[in-house]
């Protein structure tokens, strides 16, 4: 559990929290209280005091019953805003806070209210043993479902700090309006294959489509062997044909013909592809050769 102290100043961060999303309120009340009555208004200049003073005092369509719930409505966003930005100023200059809200704002794009926020609900880092640790606290991993074999993750787990979540997704978000190298990385052109990778890239996935449909007809060529009562030798997929029949009774041999066959056929198929992808391996892509000098690593896996 964090300091009394800390403690305190985070609920009078989170109450600011409140506050803004009460001015946000109000100010969606006045758009929509002058959509209501069919007035025109600039959306980017309604919420500055002095175009919003002219409009209500200079457009007709305003009578005097709207033009008083907008006066409140103003004055209720003005309040807030006045009483946001001195919760904001006294915790910035909170002695308890200063220096480490100063050291955080050396970050590109981090402002008060993200150095703020980091500050007080994290409080002491060290008291995470990990960056993994750090990262599930902050709600910035994906939750995991498992069901059997099949593992999930979903965008965002729920099992976190909602408060520093929320801002630091906030805070990504328009970060590169206030970095230029953040701007550069995140919103510059996206870099895409040349024409020659895109196709070796091709031949890799082809291959894949008719991997699937290989395992399946093995499988189900073991699945119906074993239901007759009969088992089939062990042995690789890549090697199975209908040599491995012969210890089956004639009947299964030859109900089970077509099948091998098929996954004879795509054998050879997926040969070719083996054949191809080891040269362009090796003519195009000469870094393959160092990545399979790592156990376990394959040219399929080193060149994709």
């Amino acid at each position: 559990m964090a300091p009394t102290a800390i403690r305190e100043r985070r609920r009078k961060l989170r109450y600011r929290n409140l506050l803004v999303r009460q001015m946000v309120q109000m100010k969606n009340k006045i758009s929509m209280l002058l959509m209501e009555a069919g007035v025109s208004y600039n959306k980017q200049k309604l919420h500055k005091a002095g175009y919003f003073r002219e409009l209500v005092a200079t457009n007709f369509d305003i009578i005097e019953g709207l033009g008083s719930l907008l006066r409140v409505c103003r004055e209720t966003v003005a309040r807030l805003q006045r009483t946001e930005s001195a919760l904001v100023r006294s915790l910035e200059r909170d002695s308890l806070l200063m220096d480490r809200v100063e050291r955080l704002m050396t970050i590109p794009a981090v402002g008060p209210i993200t150095a703020l926020t980091w500050g007080l609900e994290v409080g002491d880092v060290q008291r995470f043993s990990s960056i993994k640790k750090a990262i599930s606290y902050c709600g910035l991993c994906g939750a995991e479902k498992s069901s059997g074999s099949t593992v999930q993750r979903t965008p965002f787990s729920k099992q976190r700090n909602k408060h520093l979540q929320t801002t630091l997704i906030e805070a990504a978000k328009i970060a590169p309006r206030y970095s230029s190298q953040l701007a550069m990385l995140l919103l510059g052109p996206v870099r895409h294959r040349s024409a020659k990778a895109q196709i070796h890239l091709t031949v890799i996935r082809a291959r894949a489509a008719l991997v699937s449909p290989r395992t399946a007809l093995v499988n189900a060529a073991r699945g119906l062997t074993k239901s007759y009562g009969e088992r089939l030798r062990k042995c690789g997929t890549g090697q199975m044909n209908r040599e491995i029949t012969e210890g089956l009774s004639p009947e299964l041999r030859d109900a089970l013909d077509p099948l091998w066959r098929e996954i004879e056929s795509l054998n050879e198929r997926i040969a070719e592809y083996d054949r191809r992808i080891e040269q362009i391996a090796k003519e195009v892509y000469p870094e393959v050769a160092l990545l399979k000098q790592v156990k376990g690593v394959g040219t399929l896996i080193a060149l994709t």
